[in-house]
């Protein structure tokens, strides 16, 4: 049976990212574990400025695996 997890990540102001969409307040250990999430993932939901900010950051979309 799949599973269905929920991950959120937000800083103390509600906030994912500062203003130019960066996510220095997140220390690097968090980032690191929710890279090995991704990588066990079939699908990532998004919301729509989430979803601009990763695809301005790398050129395109980084998860070509994923739906």
């Amino acid at each position: 049976m799949k599973q269905i997890k929920a991950n959120i990540a937000v800083s103390l102001d509600g906030f994912i990212a500062t203003p130019d969409n960066e996510l220095d307040w997140m220390p690097q250990n968090v980032r690191t574990l929710l890279n090995k999430e991704y990588e066990t993932t079939n699908y990532l939901l998004l919301g729509a400025n989430t979803y601009t900010c990763i695809f301005e950051h790398w050129g395109g979309w980084p998860y070509k695996s994923k739906k």
